[in-house]
């Protein structure tokens, strides 16, 4: 009789400890209850070969999504943490591509194989001014880029994105 108690109680205590499908955190909930456009914001590079190097910062769309069919491309960010970049609009006819996701404390998000709009195939960056309708999120990326002199040359750009629900 007492094994039969123990075994009730433990049945009983393992199914009240069910996972959640919800998401976690309230970054989370809002990224996944929104499709997301980028529609500004800023990158920073320093000037290839000038001298001295100095930084100059160019506006998105303009400096970033300098082409019509990145400015027309969806984030859709999924509870499973997958999502999907469309850039199926007449302007891309990228198709859909699939991405993972991830954040950490809230604000620090992960964006894996989404390449067809990012420089590298995984962006973590920060996000801040999360709101219902509007995020921002920056990241860096180090690229080699050419060089007349034939050496390596690396340079450093630093986005910052407006994430606007669509």
């Amino acid at each position: 009789m007492r094994y039969l108690i123990l075994s009730l109680s433990i049945l009983i205590f393992a199914a009240s400890c069910t996972k959640s499908s919800s998401p976690s955190s309230s970054a989370e909930a809002i990224l996944t209850k929104s499709r997301w456009k980028v529609t500004g914001g800023n990158v920073v590079a320093q000037v290839p070969y000038s001298s001295p190097r100095r930084d100059t910062t160019w506006k998105i769309p303009a400096g970033l999504v300098n082409n019509s069919c990145k400015s027309q491309m969806i984030f859709t960010f999924n509870d499973n943490y997958t999502g999907t970049l469309d850039g199926s609009s007449s302007a891309c006819n990228e198709g859909k591509q699939p991405f993972t996701w991830y954040l950490l404390n809230d604000n620090t998000l992960g964006i894996i194989n989404a390449n067809n709009f990012f420089d590298s195939s995984t962006a973590i960056g920060t996000m801040s001014n999360i709101s219902t309708t509007q995020f921002n999120y920056g990241y860096t990326v180090v690229l080699k880029l050419p060089n007349p002199s034939g050496l390596a040359y690396y340079d450093t750009f630093r986005y910052n994105m407006i994430f606007t629900s669509n």
